[in-house]
């Protein structure tokens, strides 16, 4: 994607698995932050929404509207897609979905939505893609009898997804992600899948079927990446990657999941973090 001759807005404001299709009378931004009683962040216009997968059937008009109701009240807005994006009603083809998204996408100055794909700011290199995850080759069968994604997304070849297919998809993310690193410009990265285990709460880290929501990415972190923002599990988390990214998840979730939401907000000039600042995160996290 294009430079584009502006900066990137900060504070950055954080929200994933919002799960729109669960949610058939929102259709905006505000409606949804008064049905999940989220208090509502000051001067929007003079920040940055990021999106961390799972908003959405893009397939609809309810989500359009919804990307709609962002681009107005924000000065930029980040999306990429998660996996419930392509949940199809039909034998709706992973790339058709992308096909709307390319397509419609072309009518918003400020949304950016990323599918293996990057857009530079004159303060920031923001990368963004799924990500998808690469299972180990012992448990595939099991991750495909208890993963919704092998029962309601549909490949590229008409057929229903397999974990070979997310295998393959996680391959070709993380490559393009380890490209967009190697150029050593001050990095965000957004994701729907987390690389790391230490995204995962405590309260599910032992779960065996963990392999589908993480992949351990933490050696290809390079200093120029500072933070990494993601989603797909349903539970707040703020943990640093390395020394110097910092690791960030704020979903919405399914109803009663999560009775506190707050709106993630991400300031930061781009500065080394401090080992002061570092401890102070591992602190906060000991209270969620």
């Amino acid at each position: 994607m294009s430079i584009i001759y502006r900066d990137l807005k900060f504070p950055l404001n954080v929200l994933s698995d919002i799960h729109l299709e669960y949610l058939p009378k929102i259709s905006t931004f505000k409606e949804l932050l008064e049905n999940k009683n989220i208090k509502m962040p000051e001067d929007t216009n003079d920040k940055t929404l990021i999106l961390a997968g799972d908003i959405g059937k893009p397939n609809s008009t309810q989500y359009w509207n919804f990307i709609d109701s962002c681009s107005d009240l924000y000065n930029d807005v980040i999306v990429v897609t998660g996996n419930h994006e392509y949940y199809a009603d039909s034998c709706v083809k992973m790339d058709s979905i992308n096909d709307i998204i390319r397509e419609t996408r072309k009518k918003y100055a400020n949304v950016h939505f990323l599918l293996n794909e990057s857009v530079t700011f004159n303060n920031i290199h923001v990368v963004g893609g799924t990500l998808w995850t690469n299972i180990p080759t012992e448990v595939k069968d099991e991750i495909r009898i208890v993963m919704n994604d092998y029962r309601y997304i549909n490949n590229n070849k008409a057929t229903l997804l397999t974990p070979d297919d997310v295998i393959e998809l996680h391959k070709e993310s993380l490559e393009f992600i380890k490209n967009e690193i190697a150029k050593n410009k001050e990095t965000l990265i957004v994701t729907h899948h987390l690389p790391s285990i230490k995204l995962i709460h405590e309260q599910y880290k032992s779960a065996w079927h963990n392999v589908a929501f993480y992949t351990n990415l933490e050696s290809t972190i390079m200093p120029n990446v500072k933070y990494w923002i993601c989603g797909h599990t349903h539970k707040k988390m703020k943990e640093m990657l390395t020394d110097t990214c910092l690791g960030i998840v704020n979903p919405v979730g399914y109803k009663g999941e999560n009775k506190e939401i707050v709106i993630e907000e991400v300031y930061t000039n781009y500065i080394e973090p401090k080992k002061e600042i570092i401890k102070e995160v591992k602190e906060e996290y000991e209270f969620y």
